[in-house]
């Protein structure tokens, strides 16, 4: 997502010109909903989080209980050095033509949303064509491996989906809690996406809905646990690996305030990985995170 940060970021500027940040979008909704609505959102959250909590412990006890992929095997043969060629050139195109894609997109008039999108679809093809012509086919590795042997049932998809999700509430919301003690730029995101998804209006919402519920979660699970994680699973526990892969997942957003939370996500979703031998349990957490997020932004953002 760097690149596309990249392109946001710097459309936003030009537009804004140095001015201050924009609002949460979630800002206007908890400051005048009545104490009815706060009450029925207190306890959901509650429910949800005691819920998620009771899965966390489960995960934690089985995880003690076991190790290793769940049949996944040894999916990265290619080495470290290999792994860092990729993420390091994935990175520097992404950046360099976001910084250089912004401003000329701007001077044309270009729709941000439609660019964000069209130029994420071009990052994540860079990223896969990396992935193949760097590390898979030198290692005579499918593409199709990093996904696993099997995609899950129907019925173990949607508990996967459900329960990882239910999990990941307690995990990012005590990651967020945790923020509140550090430094001003990692207590508030700066995402500049949540605005625009909240505003979108007619088509832009269905696609956008399509983005980041579908299209965005495969190809980050395809890139970060795929290859990142399976790459330092490969060699070190799963421990090391959870937590490297998983700070680089949100380091990678370029947003300080989302980086502890979206940390605790992604070692969910590691987990699932570890766990099934299957990337699809992941890609289906992920994109109901941010399925429910959009909703979210959709239902409680500005009218």
């Amino acid at each position: 997502m760097t690149g596309v940060t990249a392109v946001v970021l710097a459309l936003e500027a030009a537009a804004r010109l140095g001015g201050e940040p924009a609002p949460s979008p979630f800002e206007d909704f908890f400051s005048e909903a009545s104490p009815l609505v706060l009450q029925v959102f207190g306890g959901l959250f509650t429910a949800l989080f005691m819920a998620g909590s009771f899965l966390v412990y489960l995960a934690v006890r089985r995880y003690s209980r076991s190790s290793g992929y769940g049949g996944y095997g040894a999916p990265a043969p290619w080495g470290l050095r290999t792994a860092y060629a990729v993420f390091i050139h994935w990175l520097a195109i992404g950046l360099t033509g976001g910084i250089m894609a912004g401003p000329l997109l701007r001077s044309w008039g270009a729709d941000p949303i439609v660019t964000v999108i069209a130029y994420y679809l071009v990052h994540a093809g860079v990223g896969v064509a990396l992935i193949h012509a760097w590390a898979a086919k030198p290692s005579g590795v499918d593409l199709r491996r990093l996904f696993g042997p099997a995609a899950p049932t129907g019925t173990a998809l949607l508990r996967w989906g459900l329960g990882g999700w239910t999990a990941a509430v307690p995990v990012v919301f005590l990651a967020g809690v945790i923020s509140l003690i550090l430094p001003e730029e990692f207590r508030r995101s700066t995402n500049p996406l949540l605005l625009p998804i909240a505003k979108a209006e007619g088509i832009m919402v269905p696609i956008l809905f399509l983005f980041a519920s579908g299209l965005g979660p495969l190809f980050e699970e395809f890139f970060f646990r795929g290859f990142v994680f399976a790459t330092l699973r490969t060699r070190f526990g799963f421990a090391a690996a959870g937590v490297v892969s998983s700070f680089i997942f949100a380091a990678i957003h370029l947003d300080p305030g989302t980086l502890l939370p979206l940390a605790g996500l992604g070692l969910v979703l590691a987990y699932a990985l570890e766990k099934t031998g299957s990337l699809w349990p992941a890609v289906a957490i992920h994109g109901l995170w941010n399925a429910v997020t959009f909703i979210g932004l959709r239902l409680l953002g500005p009218d």
